[in-house]
């Protein structure tokens, strides 16, 4: 055997350089064992002539040379042989989890076999840039396959063992088999398989009592049999299958199917795909309840209800879920909503109802009597609100299954707001007598005694400020301050008792003249919180001069009292309604939440402590009156740091009543 020879001149320097330990051939080495930077060109990394084949290393011992050649080849057939293995059972076995890594494992054994060829290759020819290249991918893959392999252990314990999914698939078949066996009881409904071509896989009772047709009949038959023949034309089964497939869902309220020998029936169909685990489909449930008698009762009792349409009553039929199917004219004159609008819908959402009791309750007492008497609260198409007398019967079928109600509602509104105005006026006369017993104590049994104990206090303070010790000072201070409040609320019990005592002399007044009076009122506060107020043009309206402008005066000082840092911006709006003015006070200021939007309103409750802003609690209670007693409401909408508004209604009454 020959064997490559070595210039020996050069064999003696590389001998000395190892030798000596040469510091620049030892980095290099070191440096293109890791990565190839050191090779600056093609020629150079074919370059074996600075070095010599290992060969010389082994003394070209022919039988550890023949060893050596043997079992890295025999290695790397080995390496190159198990990627393909893996390669060709990830390629034919999809459902194997984290195919990827199969892959990168497959590369790092191939890279590995590489370098053990690079191995019998350098033993003859001194190529060790390309076997450096080699292990430096080695490395890279090796590298990468450990760092993404050790985060997929715990994924990969976690996967069933093939005995867990054997006892899985066992418990399946079981679940399938006892779940035919429930289908193929149901009377009710007719539910059945198809494949993804629409063929007919399985056939329960139900689907054979309603259709007419046994399973031997009809399985492996296109479920199109059950369409009319215009309908297989036009393709309707394909379009029903298609958009089940897109949509997730079909759904058919109401068609017609034919059953063996001809006819036809009435149906609601559902048409759902079955989809594996992989998202392809398998197949499609499809559920059909026959409605025809259902349908047919319908038709007469809308055919009936049709007689009460000249009734101004609304009459309105619908289902056991609310769900309307017919609505008469006095409906849409009550209500204004259209047919179109209603039917399809159900009541309590159409007219957002507010019930005395749970509709669960109410619907139990239709069932159980077969009627239902009560007062129901509506709204209208555009947002009024009625009340309404309603009067519910229910409708069964020749089997006396129930399938619908009859509701009747008479407009019981202007009925009631008479009567809540008598209550309101007794109420009112009541709070007014004990309002007005209120004052005469608050005037004489309690304004004199506390005008006693403020003017000692004053004195007090007056007189030992700064004389006793500073726990003294802050006493009489306490004192002194207890009896200022007490006096503001009495003053506010006093004004609120005025506002609901007496009669209200009622004149033509312009909001414009009375926001002016209450601005002059309050010109020093808005001075010096440097506040910015506009309006809009203000109506002339009939109210109460000296009321209408404390109010006004009330909900601008509200405003100015409750600003952020930064200077107040009030708003004054009006807006025209049907038969009053809606007047807004808009602010910048700190707001509130909504859910406090009715507590303001009340006396003597407070958002925030006196320490923080100071009031009795008052004010907008007597805002609250003043605008009942001139026959409006007043609301508040706010969001918590993002400013108030404030409305107010007043009737447009053209002479003073």
């Amino acid at each position: 055997m020959r064997y490559p020879t070595l210039d020996y001149d050069k064999s003696k320097k590389l001998e000395m350089n190892t030798r000596n330990n040469n510091p620049s051939l030892i980095a290099a080495l070191v440096t293109s064992s890791i990565v190839c930077s050191g090779c600056t060109n093609i020629k150079e990394f074919w370059d074996a002539s600075s070095f010599m084949p290992h060969g010389y290393c082994l003394r070209w011992d022919p039988a550890l040379i023949t060893t050596m050649v043997t079992s890295n080849i025999a290695i790397a057939i080995a390496y190159f042989a198990i990627p393909a293995a893996l390669w060709h059972f990830v390629r034919h076995r999809k459902d194997v989890p984290y195919r990827w890594m199969f892959r990168l494992f497959g590369l790092f054994i191939v890279a590995c076999g590489i370098t053990h060829l690079m191995k019998v290759w350098t033993l003859y020819k001194a190529f060790y840039w390309p076997e450096a290249f080699a292990d430096s991918f080695t490395a890279i893959v090796s590298l990468l396959t450990a760092a993404l392999l050790w985060p997929l252990i715990p994924k990969a314990l976690a996967l069933k063992s093939p005995l867990e999914l054997k006892e899985a698939h066992d418990k399946l078949q079981e679940s399938e088999e006892r779940f035919r066996l429930l289908l193929s009881g149901v009377k009710d409904y007719a539910i059945f398989m198809l494949d993804p071509d629409g063929i007919v896989k399985t056939w329960n009772y139900g689907a054979q009592k309603m259709s007419g047709y046994t399973p031997d009949e009809i399985i492996g038959n296109h479920f199109s049999i059950l369409y009319s023949e215009q309908e297989k034309i036009e393709g309707k089964p394909e379009k029903d299958l298609d958009i089940a497939l897109k949509s997730g869902r079909y759904e058919e309220e109401e068609g017609q199917r034919i059953p063996k020998g001809g006819g036809q029936f009435w149906a609601n169909v559902v048409l759902v795909p079955l989809l594996d685990n992989l998202g392809e489909l398998t197949g499609f449930a499809n559920v059909i309840r026959d409605i025809t008698e259902r349908k047919q009762i319908t038709d007469k009792l809308r055919e009936q209800a049709d007689l009460l349409n000249l009734t101004h009553d609304a009459v309105i039929v619908r289902e056991l879920d609310g769900t309307i199917t017919y609505w008469n004219n006095g409906a849409k004159r009550m209500y204004g909503f259209s047919e179109e609008d209603a039917i399809g819908k159900t009541t309590h959402s159409l007219l957002t109802t507010r019930f005395a009791q749970p509709f669960s309750h109410i619907q139990e007492t239709i069932l159980n009597k077969g009627y239902w008497e009560g007062e129901l609260l509506h709204t209208t198409k555009d947002g009024r609100r009625l009340i309404v007398s309603s009067r519910h019967a229910l409708k069964c079928d020749t089997q006396n299954k129930p399938i619908g109600v009859l509701e009747i509602n008479t407009d019981l509104t202007e009925h009631k707001q008479a009567e809540q105005r008598q209550l309101a006026l007794a109420e009112m006369k009541r709070v007014n007598t004990e309002l007005e017993q209120f004052t005469y104590v608050a005037s004489h049994d309690l304004q004199e005694p506390l005008r006693a104990i403020a003017g000692c206090l004053q004195i007090l303070e007056k007189t030992y400020k700064g004389k006793l010790d500073d726990n003294a000072d802050e006493l009489i201070h306490h004192a002194t301050d207890g009896a200022e409040r007490m006096r503001r609320l009495i003053s506010d019990l006093l004004a609120l008792a005025h506002v609901n005592g007496g009669d209200v002399v009622l004149e033509r007044l312009n909001m414009s003249e009375l926001l002016e009076q209450s601005l002059k009122n309050l010109e020093a506060r808005i001075k010096d919180t440097n506040a910015v107020i506009t309006q809009d043009p203000l109506p002339v309206v009939t109210g109460e001069k000296t009321q209408l402008i404390q109010l006004l005066q009330n909900l601008i000082g509200n405003a100015l009292k409750f600003c952020k840092d930064s200077p107040p911006e009030i708003r004054i709006t009006a807006t025209r309604l049907d038969n009053c003015w809606q007047i807004g006070v808009h602010d910048n200021g700190i707001g509130f939440e909504k859910e406090f939007a009715e507590k303001i309103f009340q006396p003597f409750k407070r958002l925030h402590s006196r320490e923080q802003y100071s009031g009795t609690g008052i004010g907008l209670a007597i805002c609250k009156r003043i605008v009942e007693r001139h026959g409006g409401n007043i609301w508040a909408d706010s969001h918590a740091d993002q400013g108030a508004s404030f409305y107010f209604t007043i009737a447009d009454l053209e002479q003073p009543q």
